[in-house]
């Protein structure tokens, strides 16, 4: 009797089960869709011809990105070399495991000893002595956290208390993962106590708005992706104009202020060409050689609006 099949499920790149236990049985370095070379290439080449070149996008000497999704990756090391400081480089991702793989990876690729020593503050309330060592020796490796990106206060506790929004967010197949889940029914924060009416919401969409409360206006959210059609909400303005026709008032209401599309606009949608790794040769005449066809992945490059969020639109929270 033939043996049984195994499962075909699909894993569930939207859990937090799977990312933690993918990375705490297999910590070797793994790069999703592009190498490193190849990814760095295409965010240098798009810092160089934006506002975040030298400088942040509100002249902040020293422009912040936030690296989602981090991974085992090795394209957290290589950001270091796109800033002036490495503090200014902020790695997250749903999973702790993964989170403190690339954590100690930084520490010994760099040979880097983090100060244990009291802060020492003089009357000014400056920073002198041992803890100005401290500081100075805390800039010279990135920050490291487990966040989840689909819950509000989790992404806001990235800023703090000094509220710096990011200036560059990178996401390489971050938004692919989280695609991968359920719609998530959300409670706006704008409709009364008395009438609260939860609505449902695609989780990119929901990325968007969580990513738009930590960004600068004008920051970029770079993201390399899959997928042709990641963010269906970047539509033409006639296209929307076209849905809130066909909504009933009720739905406006509910729908009001968690639209993404007033947070960002597409700055640029590009393919990127995989790398053929390989030829395979099969069959037929002697010496007949048969290429793969071409692969694709997609650039967008997205750019924070100068819309604000605060009351009325803010991202709505998961209820």
């Amino acid at each position: 009797m033939p043996s049984r099949p195994a499962s075909t499920k699909a894993p569930s790149f939207s859990s937090r089960s799977y990312w933690d236990d993918r990375f705490t049985g297999d910590q070797i370095t793994f790069e999703w869709l592009l190498s490193v070379g190849d990814t760095i290439a295409i965010i240098n080449g798009i810092i160089v011809n934006s506002r975040i070149d030298g400088q942040g996008v509100s002249n902040d000497p020293k422009p912040r990105i936030l690296h989602i999704g981090c991974g085992t990756s090795d394209l957290s090391l290589h950001l270091r070399e796109l800033v002036r400081l490495p503090a200014q480089v902020h790695n997250v991702d749903f999973s702790e495991a993964a989170v403190e793989h690339g954590r100690m990876k930084e520490l010994q690729s760099f040979h880097i000893h983090p100060a244990s020593i009291d802060a020492d503050r003089g009357r000014d309330g400056g920073v002198s002595g041992p803890a100005a060592t401290e500081v100075s020796e805390r800039e010279n490796w990135m920050s490291w956290s487990t966040v989840d990106l689909l819950s509000l206060p989790s992404v806001e506790s990235l800023v703090g208390d000094g509220g710096q929004l990011y200036d560059l967010i990178i996401d390489k197949s971050t938004s692919d993962a989280i695609a991968c889940g359920d719609n998530i029914t959300v409670m706006p924060l704008w409709v009364q106590p008395d009438g609260r009416v939860p609505i449902s919401m695609d989780p990119v969409d929901l990325l968007a708005l969580h990513l738009a409360a930590v960004t600068a206006p004008a920051g970029y959210w770079i993201v390399i992706s899959y997928s042709a059609n990641r963010f269906p909400f970047l539509e033409s303005e006639a296209e929307q104009r076209d849905q809130c026709a066909e909504k009933s008032p009720s739905q406006h209401d509910t729908s009001r202020g968690v639209a993404p599309g007033r947070f960002w606009r597409l700055e640029r949608k590009a393919q990127i060409t995989v790398p053929a790794t390989e030829e395979a040769v099969v069959g037929g005449a002697p010496g007949h050689t048969v290429h793969r066809p071409e692969i694709y992945h997609w650039l967008y490059v997205l750019i924070r609006t100068e819309a604000l969020l605060g009351p009325g639109v803010e991202p709505p929270r998961q209820s």
